[in-house]
């Protein structure tokens, strides 16, 4: 674990998923990137409360169905992605609305690589392990990450 940093400090001790309730990342890196510019500009203009604004994209990671996956702030930085989970959680948004699009089993097993991908990248940093990872719907009162994706992250954290 990183002693020195903030989140070390604050002890990252969990993981939460969303979806973006929106445009499908399924199309091309490009059209990828363009959705989450999008949502940096909304999250960069929406109240969150006392007048409050965000300075960036409210979460850590984001991955499309094309198994493109980003880097957006540093897990050391406390963004607003969960609520009372942002101070000890690391936020994951996927790209595409979970309630509607019932994903294709060629796309379920790549989101399912990109997970694998951002767990390890997550774990061997803050020693996080996979029953840590949560939908947004388990720490706040929301839809979010969709159905779909809620039971393929129920799968995907319970194999061997």
């Amino acid at each position: 674990m990183e002693k020195n940093g903030k989140w070390a400090e604050r002890g990252i001790r969990r993981v939460v998923l969303h979806h973006t309730a929106g445009k499908l990342g399924n199309k091309s890196r490009a059209a990828s990137e363009k959705i989450l510019k999008e949502i940096d500009a909304y999250h960069k203009s929406k109240d969150w409360g006392a007048g409050a604004k965000a300075p960036g994209i409210a979460y850590h990671f984001a991955m499309d169905l094309l198994g493109n996956v980003w880097l957006l702030n540093h897990p050391k930085h406390r963004t607003w992605h969960a609520g009372v989970a942002n101070d000890d959680s690391i936020g994951v948004v996927i790209l595409g609305n979970f309630q509607d699009h019932i994903p294709s089993r060629a796309e379920v097993m790549t989101l399912k690589k990109s997970l694998d991908r951002v767990y390890n990248w997550i774990f061997w940093r803050y020693f996080i392990p996979r029953k840590n990872w949560l939908a947004h719907r388990d720490v706040a009162k929301t839809e979010c990450c969709g159905d779909y994706l809620y039971f393929m992250l129920h799968d995907w954290k319970n194999r061997k």
